[in-house]
Order: C-alpha cells, then structure tokens, then sequence
C-alpha cells in the first residue's frame, strides 16, 4: 500500500514542459568541483513549482544542466560571457527549453536552450510567487481600477488587478525607470497581494520585492576586484588598489556589481548598501 501511494505522489508530480515548450527558471551556476559535464553546469529551477519531475524523471528543487544554449538569442561570445557573469550571481531568469545533447563520451546531457533572460534589479533574493505583469488599457474613474494584467509564471493563470507596487524592491531611479516602460509589454516581478478598496470596490495590488529587466545585448562582464573587494569595473588588470581597510568595504560583500544605466561597470545602488555605508562611516573603528 505504501509503495502504490508512493508511485501515485510520483506520477502525480507535474513534470517539466515538453522539449517544444518554454518554461520559465531560476538558475544558479554549479560551483561544486569536479570533472565536467558531471559538473560545472547550471542548476535550474521552474518558477513557482515547489515540486515538479526532472525531465530524466528525477525529483528535487532543481534541475542540472550540463550547458547553456544560447544560440536562439544569437549572442556574440562577448555577450555570453557577460550573460554568463550574471548567471554566476545567482540572479537570473532564464525562459527556455531542455533538450539532449551528445557530448563524446559522456553520451546525452541536458541543455537549456536559452529563448529569454532577465536579471533582478537588485541583490534581494526573493521566494514570493513570480508574476508577469503589464497595462492591459483599461482607464476608471473610481478607484481600484483594474489597469494591470497580471500572469502566473509557467500556468494559465491571468487575472486583471489594481496595480503593481514597486517601492519595495528598493531599486535605483534608474531601474525603476526601465521596469515602467517595460510595463508596457510584461514586466517580471516576485511579489504578494495586498487587498484594496475604495468607491470602485475591493481588488488586489501585487506589491513587488523584486523586480527583473531583460538581458541587453549591450551588456558587459564585470567584475569584482581590489585587495578588499571594493572595486568593480570591466577591466579587471585595472582593478588594483592599495590595502588599507576600511568597514564600509564589507558592505560590498553582498551588493551587485554590475553594468548601470550609463552604460558602466558598477555597484548597483539600493538602500541596503546605502545604509550599510553610512553606518561603516559612523563606526568607532573609522
């Protein structure tokens, strides 16, 4: 009895879209040391399945992808490098698909054949539900106004609501910016519902904590360097500075050094550094 009830969990588990499907992952690149394809890959999640079949039928949070396919965006290897960076930070979304590929030796392997990437606006990890959200035209003249078509991510789930709150993802001016005109053909955010009311009656807003922009093609790898950590550019031979120590460079640890709005390598501003500096200045040890 126990074994039949174990089989129906297991057949009962959705399993991942078709090879002609695309489907919406979290991915993280795989830092355990051995030889490859066994590893050096990139584990892959599908957004908003807690449980969920592998494609070879295996169970877990994630799935292991020997390589990354990045040919359907027709990225310039230069480009896949600085995708692949961002792939490396833990803070991607990717669409696509997983088909078998031979690799000698080592037979069939697992690759994502990459149809769309997005990066989150800012280092916060999110576990809350994915959505893709954007206007849908509709104008009211009494509040709540269902202005915004709101998608569960990898489901059939389309509803219309209030509004699309953004303040918490603690974004640049800039990346809000962007995550407004990209409103206009879907923006993706992880966020929660809060109800609201008002003369037009009850609806939900979706507050967002995290926000994510599609990959630029105009995208660079950059990278971290200085003897603390502190410096972030796209040249890493010109990353080089003296090593006295200051607090406010542990603050770097956990921001983003990425490509900003002008173009340029950087640390992505957001309140949580913002405030983790001031503090640093403020300590004794200064």
């Amino acid at each position: 009895m126990f074994l039949r009830l174990c089989l129906l969990f297991i057949c009962c588990l959705p399993a991942l879209a078709a090879a002609d499907d695309d489907v919406y992952y979290r991915a993280r690149a795989d830092m355990r040391k051995c030889m490859s394809p066994v590893c050096g890959g990139v584990f892959v999640q599908p957004l908003n399945k807690p449980k969920f079949r592998c494609p070879d039928q295996a169970r877990g949070k994630e799935c292991y992808t020997y390589a990354l396919d990045w040919s359907p965006l027709q990225l310039s290897p230069e480009q896949q490098s600085a995708a692949q960076a961002q792939i490396s930070s833990g803070r991607s979304v990717l669409r696509g698909r997983l088909n078998k590929q031979v690799f000698g030796r080592y037979g069939k392997q697992w690759v994502l054949s990459v149809t769309g990437a997005w990066t989150a606006a800012t280092a916060t990890s999110s576990s809350d539900t994915f959505y893709q959200a954007r206007l849908n035209g509709i104008r009211c003249i009494a509040a709540p106004c269902n202005s915004v078509e709101e998608l569960k991510l990898n489901s059939t789930d389309l509803r219309n609501i209030a509004g699309l709150e953004l303040a918490a993802a603690n974004a640049s001016p800039a990346q809000l910016e962007d995550a407004s005109a990209q409103l206009t053909t879907g923006l993706i955010v992880a966020g929660k519902h809060k109800p609201v009311t008002g003369p037009g009656g009850k609806s939900q807003t979706l507050v967002a904590n995290q926000f994510y922009l599609p990959f630029s093609k105009d995208a660079k790898q950059c990278h971290i360097g200085g003897c603390s950590g502190q410096l972030c550019g796209d040249h890493p031979d010109d990353l080089v500075s003296t090593c006295e120590y200051l607090p406010e460079y542990a603050c770097y640890t956990t921001a983003a050094c990425e490509q900003q709005s002008d173009g340029n390598c950087g640390w992505t501003p957001s309140k949580t550094l913002s405030t983790c500096i001031d503090k640093a200045r403020k300590s004794p040890l200064q």
